[in-house]
């Protein structure tokens, strides 16, 4: 027996190695092996990658079982996210424009998240939301929080603005991927500040917050959110009225500025300002320096109207 030990224990140890990054049980087996693998380490996005993987602000919430695995659905690849939901392989941030598989590597090993502190903060919203809610996403790309949104919502109802084709494509397809219904339009609200592969493109018709739900006839909206590279600032001009009439209950704004080289110099302190001055009163804010995936974020609640008060999120030092 003892001579057939080692070979069975070597078999065994291959075979661990070989499991999927998610398969070795924790996050931090994940870090230490992801970190140990030369081709990851000398790709664009590793830094970026083990900051956000360091973040245990979304850990606490409820994931299925396989959640970060990519699994075939129907004959095709999907990645499983924290709550079943399901996106086509590369459909956010990667696949030919990017050349590496850097997203899903880090929705894999946070268990299908992307970005922790935004998403703590999205899923405490959501929590408090009645059935019947509406919700408008800004840069909506592959449409993740709106799919989050439509599946945890009761009768949800989802409208997206998206002003890069290609993008606005993979939104739909994931919705279609599981079986849910939005209003999808192609255009931007906001500033022309991220052109080409994955911005806006140079014809995408212009239009603002305001006039978008009043061409909908939307006279409420639960939460909007918006991603919008830049833009931000004048997308919360073009809401002045919905924002003065507080007809928007929650904001969640993921912001950007000129010390990542997207938008004008204070940005995020800029949107603090003006929604400050409409009397919107900030759940939980941090800046690009303090994010662990790069992007600053705003969450906002109109002080008319009863809701969460704040959210305890991690904040870093990083330099990006």
């Amino acid at each position: 027996m003892r001579r057939h030990f080692f070979p069975l224990v070597f078999s065994f140890l291959v075979f661990f190695q070989s499991l999927p990054l998610s398969a070795n049980n924790s996050k931090a087996d994940f870090i230490s092996h992801y970190s140990a693998n030369p081709e990851k380490k000398a790709g664009p996005y590793f830094t970026r990658v083990i900051r956000t993987l360091s973040c245990p602000d979304s850990d606490y919430i409820p994931k299925v079982d396989n959640a970060g695995q990519i699994i075939q659905h129907k004959g095709k690849p999907v990645q499983v996210m924290h709550n079943g939901i399901m996106i086509h392989l590369h459909s956010y941030c990667e696949g030919k424009r990017w050349n590496t598989r850097w997203m899903t590597d880090l929705i894999e090993g946070l268990s299908g998240h992307h970005e922790p502190q935004e998403e703590k903060a999205f899923y405490e919203v959501v929590k408090t939301l009645k059935p019947g809610s509406t919700m408008l996403e800004l840069g909506s790309w592959w449409a993740y929080y709106s799919m989050w949104f439509n599946k945890t919502v009761t009768g949800a109802k989802n409208y997206l603005v998206e002003p890069n084709k290609i993008n606005l494509a993979l939104g739909r397809a994931n919705f279609e991927l599981n079986s849910m219904q939005g209003d999808f339009n192609y255009g931007y609200l906001g500033d022309k500040v991220d052109q080409g592969i994955g911005g806006i493109d140079f014809d995408a018709p212009k239009t603002s917050v305001d006039a978008f739900l009043k061409t909908k006839n939307i006279s409420f909206l639960d939460v909007l959110h918006a991603d919008i590279q830049g833009g931000e600032l004048k997308m919360l001009w073009g809401a002045h009225e919905s924002l003065k009439a507080h007809k928007i209950h929650y904001i969640v704004l993921s912001t950007h500025g000129a010390e990542i080289g997207i938008g004008e110099a204070n940005l995020h302190q800029k949107c603090l300002s003006y929604l400050n001055e409409h009397n919107y009163h900030i759940v939980c804010q941090h800046t690009t320096r303090e994010s662990c995936s790069v992007d600053g974020l705003i969450v906002a609640r109109a002080k008319s109207i009863p809701g969460l008060e704040h959210i305890d999120l991690t904040k870093y030092n990083y330099n990006w």
